[in-house]
């Protein structure tokens, strides 16, 4: 059921600004403050969004946008949101790129604005999409 389905994205999201919020804990840390927490920081939220944000934007992509685009009224939001997706894998890809061969520090630029980005696309879900599907 597709309510279903939308309350488990809907819970992903917690689940995800959680997460946001230590990136931008990390993000913020002084140069001179404790680098190697943030290094660990960085890095594990990184392989925390590759193991659990690609699978969600997949189960939106397969499971909400194609139940969503039957209301011709959502079908520009789905295609913005759809935008979104490929911003946020792509942004993600330039993090893991960055973390692999330069190190944690230089993944904050693309980790920055994939926060950003992130947190305009949830709230575009929550208040936007959702409601309308549930």
């Amino acid at each position: 059921m597709l309510a279903d389905v939308v309350q488990s994205l809907s819970d992903e999201h917690v689940a995800v600004e959680g997460r946001l919020r230590m990136l931008e804990d990390a993000m913020e840390e002084p140069a001179d403050g404790d680098l190697a927490w943030r290094d660990a920081e960085l890095r594990s939220g990184v392989d925390y969004l590759a193991r659990n944000l690609l699978p969600h934007l997949d189960r939106e992509e397969t499971e909400v946008f194609p139940e969503a685009v039957r209301e011709p009224a959502l079908s520009p939001l789905v295609a913005e949101l759809q935008t979104h997706h490929e911003d946020l894998r792509r942004l993600l890809a330039d993090a893991e790129r960055a973390v692999d061969q330069e190190g944690p520090a230089a993944a904050m630029a693309p980790l920055g604005k994939l926060v950003e980005l992130l947190r305009e696309h949830i709230a575009s879900e929550e208040t936007a999409l959702f409601p309308v599907l549930t």
